[in-house]
């Protein structure tokens, strides 16, 4: 209680309100603001004006423009100062005492400063009477750290409720103490809120074998899709249990498999750093089949597996060498006008590197392979989930079928929140022509969890030696 803190309330009207339905198998710790207020827009302006002057605080504006810029960087947000009567959506300000805005401040060392939720004419006070520094030494605040926590009510942010947190959303800061980068739970909970089809798992971590958790067969779904969890179906009673929330010996296996192949430490449990995984969105194809990841056999000359790309059970294989494609009337998606050259150019990359060509025809009559978008059950057997969690799936050979999950946001040259039209096209059409997944590096085409904003269209010496493998090149 001694220790310095902002003024916002971390409980409001005797309620906390926390961003989804708390267990104590809770991985994050972020909170909204109560009513989950938001901002309408994106683009929001600033400006200063103080009752008190601080001599310490005169590279307010810069510091500002620094903190703002942190938030800027993990959101859709851009932050803009305006001078002297413009209106701004938020005014800044030292002030002390009882200044009128109904949060009198206390003094030194009390409460630092405080800021509203997301609403018109928005406001954002430091308490004039701390001593405040630039490069904090004992005694004194640190101005940026203050206000990077303090832009993260204006956003909509209310306290981090984990007091060991270095969050910046943490509501106490100690004196002499620079913390002004944010951290992961602080980024989290600035995302968009809504759908996320993996979401729930969220709330599982920590669950270990012997445990009932709600929910937790949204894990062992999760994992019998992606082929890790493989109960003998001709049983009412194994059928069943994929469905039920007993943390069983199968289920421990699973996740242990699960872990091995992507390598974090292998618990057995439902650990921070798996559910972190699991929460990537990912392509749609499974990593195992039939309880049997399909490596490649290949030996270094210690005897060392050299690569760790897979193929397709059987490793089923194009008889010719020239395949047509064509694309699907379908849904209309924003972002992917591009498409057919998109396509053109990932095709191109795995020519460069096999005897196939690649040509688009306009009848599907004519193609090998068809192109489309979907959304949700479009009558593949293997349906959507919206946006956030599987974005394509590609069908091995001699199927022929690429589908984009039309649900997700999709760009030729993405933003923080966007998908990569040409990188998941690219790996995709390695699935088209035979490789399944690579588990073990994280740079190659075939790996099957993808992250926004990324591209990531080049071949790697694992994708070539894979193709090449699969082909007797």
């Amino acid at each position: 209680m001694m220790q310095p803190r902002c003024g916002v309330p971390d409980v409001v009207n005797g309620t906390k309100h926390y961003h989804t339905h708390k267990s104590i198998h809770t991985l994050a710790h972020y909170n909204f603001i109560p009513g989950n207020l938001r901002w309408t827009k994106r683009q929001l302006t600033y400006t200063f004006r103080s009752s008190v002057q601080v001599p310490a605080a005169q590279n307010i504006r810069s510091i500002c423009a620094k903190a703002f810029q942190r938030w800027a960087q993990v959101t859709e947000f851009t932050f803009q100062e305006v001078t002297g009567s413009s209106p701004a959506d938020i005014v800044i300000g030292f002030h002390r005492g009882d200044h009128n805005d109904g949060s009198a401040f206390d003094g030194p060392q009390g409460v630092l400063a405080h800021a509203t939720s997301p609403a018109r004419n928005a406001i954002f006070h430091f308490d004039a009477d701390e001593n405040w520094s630039e490069n904090p030494g004992p005694n004194q605040m640190d101005l940026e750290s203050v206000a990077v926590h303090e832009i993260g009510h204006l956003l909509g942010l209310d306290h981090n409720d984990d007091p060991n947190a270095d969050a910046i959303m943490s509501s106490g800061i100690r004196s002499g103490i620079a913390k002004r980068d944010l951290r992961a739970d602080d980024i989290q909970g600035s995302e968009p809120t809504g759908h996320h089809p993996f979401k729930s798992i969220l709330n599982l971590v920590e669950s270990q074998k012997g445990q009932s958790v709600s929910k937790l067969h949204l894990v062992k779904q999760y994992l019998k899709k992606f082929g890790y969890l493989d109960y003998d179906l001709s049983s009412n009673k194994n059928l069943n249990q994929v469905d039920d929330d007993e943390f069983d010996d199968h289920l421990e296996s699973a996740i242990r498999t699960y872990q091995q192949n992507f390598h974090l430490e292998v618990t057995g449990r439902l650990d921070k750093h798996t559910v972190n995984q699991m929460m990537k969105p990912r392509c749609g194809v499974a990593d195992i089949f039939n309880s049997t990841k399909h490596r490649n056999t290949s030996k270094s000359s210690d005897g060392v597996a050299n690569a760790d790309y897979s193929f397709f059970p059987g490793a089923p294989r194009w008889s010719k060498k020239h395949l047509k494609y064509t694309f699907g009337a379908t849904v209309q998606v924003a972002g992917a006008e591009s498409i057919r050259s998109v396509c053109k150019q990932s095709f191109q990359k795995w020519a460069q590197v096999t005897d196939f060509s690649f040509e688009e025809v306009p009848n599907s009559a004519d193609a090998d392979i068809k192109i489309a978008f979907y959304q949700l059950d479009h009558g593949d057997d293997e349906p959507f989930d919206g946006p956030g969690g599987i974005f394509a799936h590609g069908f091995r050979p001699t199927i022929g079928i690429l589908h984009f999950d039309a649900d997700e946001t999709w760009s030729s040259n993405p933003g923080r929140l966007e998908l990569d039209l040409e990188s998941v096209a690219v790996h995709e059409i390695g699935h088209l022509l035979g490789l399944g997944h690579s588990g073990d590096h994280q740079d190659a085409i075939m790996y099957p969890y993808f992250d926004y904003g990324k591209i990531k269209r080049s071949l790697q010496e694992d994708d070539i030696e894979g193709i090449r493998d699969l082909y007797g090149l």
